[in-house]
């Protein structure tokens, strides 16, 4: 337990000191508490660590489907079918609840900070399943800000994908979640759109920690998204720059277009 968690009070019914509070005691309107509330629980289980994973494994599956298009799972269609809808929700639906924050963030108030509040040299500033106040206006809080709003407008480009790949489905006798002949050029832009987003705005708020012990003591202590300490701030890092560098690699692969050909799906019931 690092010395900033042990030096951070609980409200007590005071609103202007650095402090903390249960996620279930409102101290703002009720709507945007509820949004909180509901953000203190969601963060500290997203699993960072596969997270790293995720732009390199759909790499290979990739290969794998160019390579064997006999194979009946981890399809070209499956794949797109999964980069689309994993960034529809998590970026379009789950980011979006953080939307009234980010932008209370970049007026200068405590905003999403209230969820996640800057991490000091010594790791998280507390313990997961909490709410903090009085940091608005650090560089950390405006950061993250611009995190979710880039990741959300992002999501919301694939919800729209979603629904132009359903139009392109009709009448074609593929199920809902077969994309028709998708190139494997379709699924690389995707997951360069994503990973790249995502990755560049999840590690920006750690950019503005250059400088308070960013490479010494903070990247091996309990990261700030999570505050979990079996989760240091370099999981949180690494996870960002393995999609950053991934989206990178699949931009790089749809650009090129070399393993640009149509995968064929079979044909299985009735269209959707």
């Amino acid at each position: 337990m690092s010395l900033a968690l042990r030096m951070i009070p609980f409200c007590d019914n005071v609103t202007t000191t650095l402090c903390m509070t249960e996620p279930w005691e409102p101290r703002e309107n009720g709507f945007v508490w509820f949004l909180n509330f509901l953000l203190s629980f969601v963060f500290p289980v997203i699993p960072w660590e596969i997270f790293f994973f995720i732009p390199w494994v759909v790499y290979f599956l990739a290969k794998r489907a160019l390579k064997d298009p006999s194979v009946q799972k981890g399809t070209m269609s499956h794949l797109v079918l999964f980069i689309t809808f994993f960034a529809a929700f998590y970026g379009g639906i789950a980011h979006p609840l953080g939307m009234i924050q980010a932008f209370a963030s970049l007026g200068g108030s405590d905003g999403i900070c209230i969820v996640h509040p800057p991490p000091t040299a010594l790791g998280a500033l507390g313990p997961p399943f909490k709410l903090y106040y009085g940091f608005g206006g650090h560089p950390w809080c405006y950061c993250l800000a611009i995190h979710v709003i880039s990741v959300s407008f992002v999501g919301w480009v694939f919800i729209y994908l979603i629904l132009q790949d359903r139009k392109k489905n009709k009448g074609s006798g593929l199920r809902f979640w077969q994309a028709p002949n998708p190139a494997p050029r379709t699924l690389h832009f995707r997951m360069f759109l994503f990973m790249f987003v995502g990755g560049v705005s999840q590690a920006m708020p750690y950019f503005a920690e250059f400088g308070t012990g960013y490479f010494g003591s903070q990247l091996r202590s309990t990261g700030g998204y999570s505050k979990r300490p079996f989760s240091p701030a370099l999981t949180e890092n690494l996870a960002a720059w393995s999609w950053i560098v991934g989206g990178l690699f699949h931009g790089f692969l749809a650009l090129t277009g070399g393993d640009d050909k149509a995968t064929v799906v079979k044909v299985s019931g009735a269209a959707a």
